[in-house]
C-alpha cells in the first residue's frame, strides 16, 4: 500500500504515517517552465505565474517526471508524486465506519486551533479537494465542487502539455474519468486549480506535526504565484474516515460561514506565528 501525496513519492506504506520521503532538493528542483497567464474563476486575470523561491516545503508545478508511483486504491489516486496511473471513487462503505478516524481528526483540529485555525469540514464524497476549493473561494461549504471540478479539468485539457507527463494512462481518458462527480482529485487537480484561479495555497498537514509548534513546517506550500497573491488553506487528513481527505481551513477569529477574508501567503504565516506565539505567553 504505498501511498503517495503532493508530489512526493513514499517508499513506506500509509500505515507508517511517512509522506516525507521526497528528498527537499528534489522538492525545490521541481520547478517547470513558463506557461501562459491563467485567468481567475471570475473572469479578471490572475497574478502572472512566477517560479517558487519559498521554503522547501513549497511545490512548485510540475514535479519531476522521473517520480513516479502508483497509487494505492484506498489512496487519492489523482493526487501524489510524479505520474498517476488512474482516477477512482470513494472508499467502500465499510470503510467509512472503519473506527479512530475522528479521534485522528479531532488531533488535527486540535493542532490547527493551537496555530489560531480549525478545520470546516466538507462532504467526503470523493469531491472533497474541489469541495475545500470551492468553501475557500464561495464560502459556500464545497456547494460548487462541481464548478471548480469542471474549471479543473478543462485547465489540464488547456495545458496538456504540462500536465500529461505525469498521467501514466491516457490523458483523454484520464480527463473524462475526472469529471466523474466521485472521482478523487489530489496533487496534480491541487496544481491545476491554484493555475487556473491565480491562487496560492497551503495544505497543512497536522497529522505529521509532533506538537503545535511543528504545524507550520509540515505545510505544503503550492507556490505559483508571488507573494501578493491570494493565498487558500485547506487541510490534508491521510486518515479521515480510514481513507485520505481535503478539508476547508478557516481562522479562528473568521465566521464559519461566507468567504473567508483574503490573506496572502505571508499573512497566513504570521498570523499563525502570532497564534502559536500567543500560546506560549500563556502556557
Amino acid at each position: 500500500r504505498d501511498g503517495n501525496y503532493d508530489g512526493r513519492t513514499t517508499q513506506k506504506s500509509q500505515r507508517d504515517g511517512n509522506y516525507d520521503e521526497f528528498s527537499r532538493k528534489e522538492l525545490a528542483d521541481g520547478a517547470s517552465g513558463t506557461t501562459p497567464t491563467p485567468k481567475s474563476t471570475f473572469g479578471s486575470s490572475a497574478p502572472a505565474e512566477t517560479e517558487s523561491t519559498a521554503s522547501s516545503r513549497c511545490i512548485p508545478a510540475p514535479m519531476p517526471a522521473s517520480r513516479s508511483a502508483t497509487p494505492a486504491s484506498d489512496a487519492p489516486a489523482l493526487g501524489g508524486a510524479g505520474r498517476v496511473e488512474r482516477a477512482t471513487g470513494e472508499p467502500s462503505a465499510g470503510a467509512w465506519a472503519t473506527g479512530g478516524w475522528e479521534r485522528n481528526f479531532q488531533r488535527d483540529d486540535k493542532m490547527l486551533r493551537s496555530c489560531g485555525l480549525f478545520c470546516k469540514r466538507v462532504e467526503a464524497d470523493g469531491a472533497c479537494l474541489f469541495r475545500a476549493f470551492s468553501d475557500q473561494l464561495e464560502g459556500d461549504g464545497g456547494a460548487e465542487h462541481l464548478l471548480y471540478r469542471e474549471r479543473c479539468v478543462s485547465f489540464l485539457e488547456a495545458h496538456r502539455n504540462d500536465f500529461a507527463p505525469f498521467v501514466e494512462i491516457n490523458f483523454r481518458t484520464y480527463c473524462a474519468r475526472l469529471r466523474e462527480p466521485a472521482a478523487w482529485g489530489g496533487h496534480v487537480e491541487a496544481q491545476a486549480l491554484s493555475r487556473a484561479l491565480g491562487v496560492n495555497a497551503i495544505i497543512h498537514l497536522p497529522a505529521e506535526a509532533e506538537r503545535a509548534e511543528d504545524v507550520p513546517r509540515t505545510a505544503i506550500e503550492v507556490m505559483n504565484f508571488d507573494a501578493s497573491a491570494r493565498c487558500i488553506q485547506l487541510c490534508y487528513h491521510p486518515n479521515y474516515h480510514a481513507g485520505p481527505h481535503y478539508n476547508s481551513v478557516r481562522r479562528l477569529v473568521d465566521r464559519n460561514d461566507g468567504v473567508p477574508p483574503s490573506a496572502t501567503l505571508t499573512e497566513v504565516r504570521e498570523s499563525i506565528a502570532e497564534a502559536l506565539r500567543a500560546r506560549s505567553r500563556h502556557a
